[in-house]
């Protein structure tokens, strides 16, 4: 008898270990199947915004395309009084916002001016980008280090550097030799450093091809250092000629009296611009997405294209809007 007790024990004793192993194993399948399904959630969430921002970007298509079709009628012309430019919108919907703004990218200096299609110097680009930097009390030696990482060849210019140079560093690397794809290569660049960027970088961009400063949406900064002659009073007095609507064509601004004395030379210039930053933030169920997109306009027939999407930073508004009540802000 005494016998068939201690089974009794042991199968008692047996069963409950195998139901504790079997409950262990339960919780810990539970556990990593609520996990699953949380991080499968937050990527739903996380594309979902996403795909808000890419609406955002396509309703900038659309606007940049209604404007393209009203200058047909009015007069071919781009400026700060056009809808694009006075755009800030914030749509709001169920559980987020999408926040979006556009900016003219020709109301800059293309740093892939410096060299010509052939991959040589350009010589008067060089001084507009040397009167910039003077102007911003910085060392205008930069200039020639960014013409060293953008022409084909492997002389240095005065005081700059070609592969020579970087392959020196402790994490050593070549010199670009073509135009720079992103603005941010500017930072690889020779004596760059990170105050440099933040100075310069309202006033800069990198598009794949040489452009001219649309006249109409530059800012003093940029008019002071493309035209020789020109100081702040100058530059504006020429904003203020151009008023909200812009000049009309290069030879209203060549015959404007704001321009008398002044030395144009008018292939720096033009009253139309073909590319454009949008800027796009969504919010979504606590998903925070930036998206930075850059667009091409056809000056001729108005058909849009992309020329990149950049989501790896975020980035500031002129007017910086707040965010929706029920957001909790989660970059994605």
């Amino acid at each position: 008898m005494r016998r068939y007790y201690r089974q009794q024990g042991v199968a008692l004793m047996t069963v409950l270990l195998v139901f504790a192993l079997v409950t262990l194993i339960a919780s810990e399948i539970v556990a990593r199947v609520y996990v699953n399904i949380k991080q499968t959630g937050n990527q739903l969430i996380a594309a979902q915004a996403y795909q808000y921002a890419l609406g955002g970007e396509a309703f900038t298509r659309q606007i940049l395309r209604r404007d393209f079709e009203f200058d047909q009628q009015e007069g071919a012309k781009d400026h700060l009084g056009e809808s694009w430019a006075t755009l800030s919108q914030r749509y709001e919907f169920d559980q987020g916002v999408i926040e979006i703004s556009i900016h003219d990218l020709q109301a800059r200096l293309n740093i892939n001016n410096l060299v010509d299609q052939a991959g040589m110097t350009n010589v008067q680009s060089m001084e507009s980008f040397k009167r910039l930097l003077n102007n911003q009390v910085m060392d205008i030696g930069l200039v020639t280090a960014w013409v060293d990482w953008l022409d084909r060849d492997i002389l240095p210019q005065d005081l700059g550097t070609e592969d020579e140079g970087y392959l020196a560093l402790e994490k050593p690397y070549r010199t670009g030799n073509q135009r720079m794809t992103h603005l941010s290569e500017i930072r690889l660049t020779k004596g760059m450093q990170r105050v440099h960027i933040e100075k310069l970088q309202p006033y800069l961009t990198a598009l794949p091809e040489p452009t001219a400063v649309n006249i109409n949406t530059a800012p003093a900064e940029v008019l002071k250092a493309l035209i020789a002659e020109v100081d702040d009073a100058v530059a504006e007095r020429i904003i203020e000629a151009r008023g909200k609507s812009g000049f009309a064509s290069l030879e209203a601004l060549r015959q404007h009296e704001s321009m008398a004395g002044l030395t144009l030379n008018e292939a720096d210039f033009t009253v139309r611009t073909e590319y454009f930053e949008v800027l796009v933030r969504a919010y979504f169920a606590g998903r925070e997405v930036w998206l930075k997109s850059i667009l091409y306009r056809d000056a001729e027939k108005g058909i849009i294209s992309l020329i990149s999407r950049d989501r790896s930073g975020q980035f500031e508004w002129q007017n910086e809007p707040e965010k929706p009540d029920n957001q909790l802000s989660t970059k994605g």
